[in-house]
């Protein structure tokens, strides 16, 4: 959810992703208040350099179609960032091994992609 939605097609997935935010952002709000972890694993965007910071202030900048969802649901300080390569989020990441590390039994997947993202990483989720 954090993008700066300015590619081809994105016109066309603004309204549903704004909308998709707001539930989004109540669902993170309950996750904090139950003490659960809030991770992030976003696209890269070919960008092989930038990191976190780098990722969230493009997504927010001015002008910036995502700007005002990703401004909505920047991560906060304490929340981990995985940065992906590919469409899952286990592929390449450190997910993997930071789940177990946190007992984590059950994932709550949200994002745009369901196509791609989502249920790639949701597949892998269910292998493991």
């Amino acid at each position: 959810m954090i993008n700066d939605l300015e590619f081809d097609g994105a016109a066309a997935i603004l309204a549903q992703a704004e909308a998709a935010s707001l539930v989004i952002h109540d669902l993170r709000a309950t996750a904090r208040r139950c003490g659960a972890p809030v991770i992030y694993v976003n696209d890269n965007f070919d960008r092989w350099s930038e990191d976190r910071r780098q990722i969230v202030d493009r997504a927010c900048r001015a002008g910036a179609r995502g700007a005002s969802i990703s401004r909505r649901l920047a991560p906060a300080d304490d929340d981990v960032f995985i940065i992906k390569p590919q469409q899952s989020g286990f592929y390449g990441t450190g997910l993997p091994v930071l789940l177990p590390s946190l007992g984590a039994t059950r994932l709550v997947l949200v994002g745009l992609a369901a196509d791609l993202c989502l249920l790639f990483t949701a597949a892998d989720a269910h292998m493991r």
